[in-house]
């Protein structure tokens, strides 16, 4: 069974809206997509631990199980939107939230604002319009090489706020929920998450889901790329869970 999509909440309030089965959505929308080249199984960059430096202050004791957090140098290559928070559905594919940028054509937009340059008066103006969330299934069982589609966008209203970025996303009982938030950006990545249908049985090798805000040029800010890898739009890193007293394999 697909799930529908059930509704959102921003800024104190729900906005909802008509529950729509998502393999309605998918016959109902003529989608443009074309498949990337297989990506291969490799590391791209050297595998290195990730350093541990919690606060002096921090109150909460270090792990007996986790000892280390190993970067295997496995990455992806998508370049579509960002802001991706995939939810594993009963029918095996993932279902995700995106925003700022397209899938295949399919745009969506954070922004509730439109801004125009006033060149006579040098001003700059703006106008409201709704900010949109997208919907995008996920296929397939290797993270380097997805099946991405858009499922369509839905616009609604953000004020008082600037503009709205899709957040936590949940698949219950047939039923899609997820939520939005807002947010400034620095050197950081965003909508961090770990696929659960990406975790070795083991649970000690997994794939860090997320978005990099390491742009070259962000507001006259030079902003890295870190880990190696990372950067604008959807993510995924190979990552292993270092128990004590075994080996970093690289």
């Amino acid at each position: 069974m697909q799930p529908r999509i059930d509704g959102w909440r921003w800024g104190g309030y729900t906005q909802g809206m008509k529950s729509l089965p998502l393999c309605l959505l998918m016959l109902a929308l003529d989608t443009i997509w074309v498949s990337a080249a297989p990506r291969e199984h490799k590391a791209y960059f050297k595998p290195f631990l990730w350093k541990s430096e919690p606060p002096s202050d921090c109150p909460f004791p270090a792990s007996r199980a986790i000892s280390g957090l190993l970067f295997t140098g496995v990455h992806s290559d998508y370049h579509f939107a960002d802001t991706w928070y995939p939810t594993w559905a009963a029918d095996g594919n993932l279902y995700s939230p995106f925003t700022d940028g397209d899938v295949f054509g399919e745009g969506s937009n954070s922004d509730g604002f439109t801004f125009a340059n006033d060149r006579d008066r040098q001003t700059l103006n703006y106008s409201k319009r709704p900010a949109t969330t997208g919907q995008a299934v996920l296929m397939g069982d290797d993270p380097l090489n997805l099946t991405i589609k858009s499922l369509g966008t839905v616009a609604a209203d953000p004020y008082p706020y600037g503009g709205r970025y899709p957040c936590g996303s949940l698949v219950y009982k047939g039923v899609w929920y997820y939520g939005t938030y807002m947010k400034n950006f620095g050197e950081q990545s965003y909508f961090v998450n770990i696929p659960s249908k990406f975790i070795s049985p083991d649970g000690r090798t997994a794939w860090l889901c997320y978005s990099a805000n390491f742009a070259p040029d962000w507001n006259n800010e030079k902003i890295r790329s870190n880990p190696p890898g990372s950067h604008y739009g959807l993510v995924m890193q190979e990552i292993r869970l270092l128990g004590p007293g075994m080996p970093a394999k690289f």
